[in-house]
């Protein structure tokens, strides 16, 4: 048994505690802190790109490159904070040219910002996420945005404008989920990945372009602000075309009407990955502007 000396020591302080936690190694920390297998491939693949893009033991092993950011992050957290800031700038070009999904920045993010609590490298992650645009957020490599609307924004203190994006999954070779399947996939990625996630309702009973269509209303919470999402999907072939709307919970209802008419007039040009819509609406600007007339 401890005595109580010995447990005073153990417990004096936070700092001591922190110092102490550097003594351990950060592989093995940021290895336990994942709580799936699927989770730790994702995590560890997301790490070794950001790791590479800093060129830090070149040629060197994932635990290699990562204990040599630790150890120089700890000392220059300034130089951590700037390179995971260019980083996440590439990312966002590459949203731009619709090569990844905004949502696929956030999870560059999550795997990041896990390695970094587990090293003990202070990083303000708040400055980080708030140049973060928002998106499907559980999103990887094989999802392709084709389309992103963005309603005007009202006032300098919206924090969030509201948003419809138009996407494909590309399925990973041999995989032919159902639409049952594939609507469980993504429900349990959302509880994986984003915090306060609920499901408000879901169903296979729905249709988009005219097709058998999986439906997902759900909320969460991200930096303090509540989002309701909508999401409709069907599986054509090896692909997945799904859209998405996100908008901060208060204005949810303000865009469902329009937003409904837009997803029912979407048709979906399977054989050249094209989806249109009925020139009825896309040509009316105040039916697309939620605000027009305000």
């Amino acid at each position: 048994m401890l005595e109580n000396k010995e447990i005073e020591g153990l417990l004096s302080s936070s700092a001591q505690v922190t110092i102490e936690s550097r003594g351990l190694d950060v592989w093995t920390l940021y290895l336990y802190a994942m709580k799936s297998p699927a989770t730790k491939e994702k995590y560890l693949m997301r790490l070794g790109k950001f790791l590479d893009f800093l060129n830090l033991q070149k040629g060197g092993t994932l635990e290699d490159k990562s204990r040599a950011f630790a150890e120089k992050g700890r000392i220059d957290n300034i130089w951590a904070f700037n390179n995971i800031l260019k980083f996440i700038q590439l990312l966002k070009e590459r949203v731009d040219r619709k090569e990844i999904t905004a949502g696929t920045i956030r999870n560059y993010v999550k795997s990041i910002k896990l390695f970094c609590q587990m090293a003990d490298i202070s990083i303000p992650w708040d400055k980080i996420t708030r140049g973060i645009p928002k998106g499907r957020r559980y999103a990887d490599d094989y999802i392709t945005d084709v389309v992103a609307l963005l309603a005007p924004v009202r006032s300098n203190s919206e924090e969030y404008t509201p948003s419809l994006s138009i996407s494909i999954d590309n399925l990973p070779p041999n995989q032919n989920p159902t639409l049952n399947e594939y609507l469980d996939q993504t429900i349990n990625a959302y509880y994986e990945t984003l915090q306060e996630f609920r499901v408000m309702e879901f169903d296979t009973d729905s249709t988009l372009s005219g097709k058998p269509a999986y439906k997902l209303v759900s909320t969460d919470v991200e930096d303090g602000i509540d989002y309701k999402n909508l999401e409709i999907g069907t599986i054509i072939g090896d692909k997945v075309y799904f859209v998405t709307y996100d908008a901060e919970e208060e204005q949810y209802y303000d865009h469902l009407p329009i937003i409904q008419k837009m997803i029912g007039s979407l048709r979906i040009m399977s054989s050249s990955d094209r989806l249109d819509t009925d020139s009825s609406i896309t040509e009316d600007s105040d039916e697309i502007n939620p605000y027009a007339g305000r």
